[in-house]
């Protein structure tokens, strides 16, 4: 028989997420993330790394690791290995400190690949970040004129979709030639558009 279980948390559930495998589930609560093994319900790790209240958890697909962004403009990589398997003398730390968003991270997306996959990161700050998951690395900052509140890619990664707060999503190609590291949002012919609709 499946056991019913209650977790009781000691504040607010910010964010939820649980791992592809249905191992595992993590959740923000003020500024820690919370892990729990799904079949037990045990609590295996309390993670107390941002300053802030934590605002999203996503898992890669693999289950090998997941990321966290707070309203301390921070994004941070866990290896779920390292937080599971704990020395209790040492408090687990980051994989990566992604630390170049300069107000709260609103949403964030892990790509597919697993421990290879790209990140891609929205702000207050009005940009989009895209990361390499395995390096900690920032591969692209996308400029928009409103705060940014959600993202995704699409399947193959061929486009990045930005909900901005005025209602519009914006589509990013990342395939286009004149790619830098940083550019400024314009619709045109290579893939980048708006999709107006919602007020």
């Amino acid at each position: 028989d499946q056991l019913q279980q209650k977790i009781v948390c000691p504040g607010v559930v910010t964010c939820l997420s649980a791992s592809p495998n249905g191992l595992f589930l993590a959740a923000g609560v003020a500024e820690a993330i919370y892990l729990w093994e799904v079949c037990t319900g045990k609590l295996q790790s309390v993670l107390s790394r941002h300053y802030q209240d934590v605002t999203c958890l996503k898992f890669t697909d693999d289950s090998s690791h997941f990321v966290s962004g707070g309203k301390d403009n921070l994004a941070l990589v866990w290896s779920l290995s390292s937080v599971v398997q704990l020395d209790v003398s040492h408090a687990p730390e980051p994989r990566h400190i992604m630390s170049r968003h300069s107000l709260p991270i609103t949403d964030l997306h892990c790509g597919l690949m697993g421990a290879q996959a790209r990140v891609a990161t929205a702000s207050l700050d009005q940009t989009v970040k895209v990361w390499e998951l395995s390096s900690g690395e920032l591969l692209l900052s996308i400029l928009f004129d409103v705060e940014i509140m959600s993202v995704t890619f699409d399947p193959a990664e061929y486009f990045v979709f930005c909900g901005g707060s005025d209602g519009n999503i914006f589509q990013v190609s990342l395939c286009s030639q004149s790619l830098g590291r940083e550019k400024s949002f314009q619709s045109d012919g290579e893939g980048n558009q708006v999709f107006k609709g919602h007020r």
